[in-house]
This record gives structure tokens, sequence and C-alpha cells, in this order.
């Protein structure tokens, strides 16, 4: 899946709509990550 990267590339975009909604799927993917690994 695409890392932070996405996000730094998204980010230099002018529309804080996409920042915010960057930031929120960087979150959701963080804990979906950290069920996955956890569940390992």
């Amino acid at each position: 899946y695409g890392g932070p990267n996405s996000c730094k590339v998204r980010r230099t975009t002018p529309t804080p709509n996409m920042i915010h909604f960057c930031s929120n799927l960087g979150a959701i993917v963080a804990w979906i990550d950290g069920r996955g690994s956890s569940n390992r």
C-alpha cells in the first residue's frame, strides 16, 4: 500500500481538504496495520 510518501505528494496540493483526508487515511491505515501485526 502507499506509505507516507503518497501523503507527502498530496500535501503539496494547496487544498487543505486533501491534506485532512490524507492524514485521516494515514491514521486509519496505521490503525489497521497495528491491528494486523498484533493479530499475527
